[in-house]
C-alpha cells in the first residue's frame, strides 16, 4: 500500500532506468502495482520526465502495470513527459498505468507530453487480438485497458496537454480498451454526463441526449462550425486558421492529440475492442487528427474504432 490519506502526496525524482535488458516495467510511483493486494492512493507525481527510452514495455505516470485486483485512485500526474526513442508492438503508456488490469479512479493528468514513435503493422484483415499484438499503445490515462481493467471518473485536465504519435493506437484515455471506461474524459465530464445531486442522494448519469446538449451547452462545449482557410503552401491541416478569425485550429486546446504516420486515434480510446465498453464519457476543447492513409484504420472523437 502506497497512501496519504490526509494529503496528497507529491513525488517529483525518479532516477533514470539505464539497463540493457529490454521490455521494462516502470512508474513514477511503482514498477507494477501488485495482483489483488496494491494499492496506490493521494499521490501526486510533478514534473516527471521519462526521455528518450527505447526498452520499457509498459511505462506509466503512476505505475508501469496495475494488475487485476489492484486500484490506483485519486492520483494525479501533473507536467509530466513521456519520450521515446525507440519502439516495439505491445509497448503500453499512460499518464496514470501503462496497462491496467485492475481498477483506476477518480485520478487526474495535467499538462503532459506523450512523444512517441511506435509501431503498427496490421492490416484491415487482422483481428482484434492480431491489432492489439502489432502496435504501441497510448493513451493519456492507460495505454492498454484489459479485460478486467476498469478507468472511472478519470479526466485530463489542464490548459495544454499534447500526445502525439508516428504509429500505432492512441487515446485521450486508452489506446486500447478491452474492459471498462466510465464517466471519463475532459474534466468537464462529470459536470455534462451527471444530474446534480441531490440532498442526502448520490449522483444520476444523464441519459436525455436533449438534456446532455444543454449541459454540453451551459459548460461553453460545442462544435466548431467556421469554415477553414485553405494554404496550399502548408499542407498541415494543424496549422490551418480560421478563415473568418484568422485562429489556428490546434490552437488553444486543452488536448492536441495526432498520429502523424499509420493507426487509430479517437478522443476517448482508439480502439474499442469486442469486450469494451465506453459509457458515459465527453471531450472537450480537443484536437484529435490522423494523417494516416491506410485501409482499415479509424479515427474518432470518442472511438477511433469500434468493435463492441
Amino acid at each position: 500500500i502506497i497512501t496519504r490519506s490526509s494529503k496528497t502526496e507529491n513525488v517529483g525524482v525518479m532516477p533514470q532506468v539505464n539497463i540493457s535488458a529490454g521490455r521494462l516495467t516502470v512508474g513514477g510511483v511503482a514498477g507494477r502495482n501488485e495482483k489483488g493486494t496494491g494499492q496506490i492512493t493521494h499521490l501526486q507525481v510533478f514534473g516527471l520526465v521519462f526521455d528518450e527510452f527505447s526498452n520499457y514495455q509498459y511505462l506509466g505516470g503512476i505505475s508501469g502495470e496495475n494488475q487485476s485486483g489492484s486500484i490506483i485512485e485519486a492520483c494525479t500526474f501533473l507536467k509530466g513527459k513521456i519520450k521515446e526513442s525507440g519502439s516495439a508492438a505491445g509497448n503500453c503508456y499512460g499518464g496514470i498505468a501503462g496497462k491496467n488490469s485492475g481498477r483506476l479512479f477518480n485520478c487526474e493528468v495535467q499538462e503532459i507530453t506523450c512523444e512517441v514513435q511506435g509501431i503498427y503493422t496490421a492490416t484491415s484483415t487482422s483481428t482484434a487480438k492480431e491489432k492489439e499484438d502489432l502496435a504501441s499503445l497510448i493513451g493519456g490515462i492507460a495505454g492498454k485497458n484489459e479485460e478486467t481493467g476498469s478507468i472511472v471518473e478519470c479526466r485530463l485536465a489542464g490548459s495544454s496537454n499534447t500526445i502525439s504519435a508516428g504509429r500505432g493506437m492512441a487515446g485521450g484515455i486508452a489506446g486500447y480498451n478491452n474492459g471498462r471506461i466510465e464517466l471519463s474524459g475532459d474534466s468537464i465530464v462529470e459536470q455534462i454526463m451527471q444530474e446534480a445531486q441531490s440532498a442526502g442522494g448520490s449522483p444520476q448519469k444523464v441519459e436525455n441526449v436533449q438534456q446532455l446538449i444543454e449541459l454540453a451547452s451551459g459548460m461553453k462545449l460545442k462544435a466548431d462550425s467556421q469554415y477553414v482557410q485553405w494554404n496550399d503552401n502548408n499542407p498541415h491541416l494543424e496549422n490551418f486558421n480560421y478563415a473568418n478569425r484568422g485562429s489556428g485550429i490546434s490552437k488553444n486546446r486543452t488536448l492536441t492529440l495526432t498520429m502523424s504516420v499509420n493507426g487509430n486515434v479517437g478522443g476517448i480510446t482508439a480502439y474499442n475492442s469486442p469486450k469494451g465498453s465506453v459509457d458515459h464519457c465527453a471531450t472537450g476543447n480537443w484536437y484529435v487528427s490522423n494523417k494516416s492513409n491506410a485501409i482499415g484504420v479509424g479515427t474518432g472523437g470518442i472511438i477511433g474504432m469500434n468493435e463492441s
